[in-house]
């Protein structure tokens, strides 16, 4: 799990999930246009400009001036008294007069009295000081044009009057009357869109980041080699319907590299995974190796199976063993009986040339797991288990042991003494380091080798071709 982000990992993030941000970014525009084109009402807007006077001071010749200065002391007082309730139900009594209550009701609300609230006059109003000036500016928004310009007018109609007897110094007038603008102010469709637009792409930037530094799963390789100090075999590229995959516990044919429609660069990859192991149990006395992984669905059948056929291609003698004694499944991806096998070997009710399936494949051989014993743990940690592998490793150049999750049991690791190590298979963006934690821990209290780690169903956009050595 990541704690910190630099500029390029988030620029990685996004393009990780372009489409997606594209998709919803799309699809809310759409929805915020519309929204605002059928549903907002239609607003309109009028104003009307209110000149203070401060006649306190006196011309050389006598006449009375007007002193902005001492105008702007008196702004802030005016603009208090117009919001005041007095004002506002004069405002109200003034439209009841010039309007028919029914037709007023349906442009704003009028209560059973038929009185207008002085909350809903004042919702419709805003009053702002011009800098540098002494003027009020009154402003009225609602859903009719002439209504609007009504109700600048009926506030420069009492302001006056009202400002007097409050305050009792200056004045307050207009010179003109509030004009009908028959172009609504709102809503503002282009803006609404960009606004909504910008805010869903913050809010799935905000979100992919969350869930981001929240996944615990694994997604960089390079981390997970350096985290466990453990070599990345290989990375294999996620290919073929993994729906269809899933819905059974056998391989299916179609993605074993014995098909030819598998990608090349998939077929590649194995061929790296199969250079790198041979060059990692180079010094090794013992050519067995284990797959195994964390939890059930890592693709550790499928890679255990791809790992023989890959070695066998090379020439070299390979015998892939179903090891996992409790879920068999190697038997039914190669379409052969699992009357005899492992289980029968070990308990020696069956030879080795009753029990293997010989060419399955170009130099492989399959040794299935054998009918499923009461006993799984006690037959792999047996001498009689160490005695098979030891007689089938001088028939054999490669030996390839699928084994069940260490997770969920311990055969793999009862093999230790056996094997020449365990090559742990993880699942791209499914195995969480959590899950990988208690798997190498137990292999590492075991005191059995890990051998190193194969990235399975990497996404194409995050494969990397760079598997360093710790």
């Amino acid at each position: 799990m990541k704690k910190t982000y630099t500029f390029g990992d988030l620029l990685k993030l996004i393009r990780s999930h372009l489409v997606l941000i594209m998709t919803v970014m799309i699809l809310g525009g759409t929805a915020i246009f519309a929204f605002s084109k059928l549903s907002l009402p239609l607003k309109y807007s009028s104003s009307i400009n209110m000149y203070v006077q401060n006649a306190t001071a006196k011309s050389a010749d006598g006449q009375r001036v007007n002193n902005i200065t001492d105008s702007k002391q008196l702004i802030k007082t005016y603009m208090e008294v117009m919001n005041d309730d007095a004002v506002m139900n004069a405002v109200g009594d003034i439209l009841l007069r010039n309007y028919y209550v029914s037709d007023l009701s349906e442009l704003l609300y009028v209560d059973e009295n038929n009185r207008i609230p002085a909350a809903t006059v004042r919702n419709l109003l805003t009053f702002t000081y011009l800098s540098d000036s002494s003027i009020i500016k009154v402003t009225a928004t609602c859903t009719n044009a002439v209504l609007a310009a009504d109700i600048c007018n009926a506030v420069a109609q009492v302001a006056s009057t009202y400002v007097q007897r409050a305050v009792g110094a200056g004045s307050i007038s207009s010179i003109d009357r509030a004009k009908v603008f028959p172009d609504p102010v709102s809503p503002d469709v282009p803006k609404n869109t960009i606004i909504g637009v910008i805010a869903i792409f913050l809010f799935m930037f905000m979100l992919i980041v969350t869930l981001d530094y929240l996944d615990n799963t694994v997604k960089l390789t390079e981390e997970l080699g350096k985290k466990f100090r453990k070599p990345i075999i290989g990375e294999v590229r996620r290919f073929g319907n993994k729906s269809d995959q899933k819905s059974s516990s056998a391989v299916k044919p179609a993605y074993l590299l014995t098909d030819k429609r598998i990608p090349f660069s998939v077929v590649e990859s194995y061929k790296l995974i199969r250079a790198n192991i041979i060059f990692t149990i180079a010094n090794s006395e013992k050519k067995v190796i284990a797959v195994s992984s964390a939890e059930h669905g890592e693709g550790k059948s499928l890679t255990a199976a791809n790992i023989a056929i890959a070695l066998a291609q090379t020439g070299s003698k390979v015998l892939l063993v179903d090891g996992d004694l409790r879920a068999p499944s190697l038997h039914k991806t190669f379409r052969e009986s699992n009357d005899m096998g492992l289980s029968t070997m070990i308990i020696r009710k069956s030879s080795m040339l009753n029990s293997i399936i010989p060419d399955i494949a170009d130099n492989l051989d399959l040794l299935p797991s054998g009918p499923i014993p009461p006993n799984p743990s006690e037959l792999i940690g047996s001498k009689n288990f160490r005695d098979v592998l030891e007689h089938l490793s001088g028939k054999y150049d490669h030996i390839i042991i699928d084994t069940p999750p260490i997770n969920v049991v311990s055969d793999a690791v009862l093999m230790k003494d056996a094997i020449g190590g365990i090559v742990l298979v993880v699942r791209y963006a499914s195995t969480t380091y959590d899950k990988i934690s208690s798997c190498v821990n137990e292999i590492e209290f075991a005191d059995a080798e890990l051998l190193g780690f194969v990235v399975n169903e990497v996404s194409s956009r995050q494969k990397s071709d760079n598997y360093n050595y710790l």
